[in-house]
């Protein structure tokens, strides 16, 4: 099974629903709609089974509104390599950066 993890200061937004989508540099896996796949913390510790909603392989530049539907940060193209800048230190981003945006809804708390 699929999985993808999360920083523990996204879980509890995860979790309410708020934080639906997810932006990820550098993820060369496809999750193709209607899988299901885990959810972890960052040490690898399942919090719950989401159902993926749509996927979308892009860059920073070709974004479009509903990209950023479900997020918790940055709604800007600025504000996206920022966010991603710091989440991903050993990369530079740049708005020409090609991302993958997965989203997906929690189906179940394990």
């Amino acid at each position: 099974m699929q999985d993808l993890k999360f920083k523990d200061k996204y879980i509890e937004q995860i979790v309410k629903g708020n934080k639906r989508t997810t932006w990820r540099v550098d993820h060369e896996e496809v999750f193709r709609p209607g899988r299901t796949i885990l959810l972890k913390n960052t040490n690898g510790n399942s919090f719950a089974k989401a159902e993926v909603k749509w996927y979308k392989y892009t860059t920073i530049d070709s974004m479009s509104g509903e990209d950023f539907k479900y997020r918790t940060s940055s709604d800007t193209t600025a504000g996206v390599v920022n966010t991603l800048q710091k989440l991903y230190p050993e990369h530079d981003v740049v708005v020409e950066t090609e991302i993958s945006v997965i989203r997906y809804d929690v189906k179940e708390l394990v």
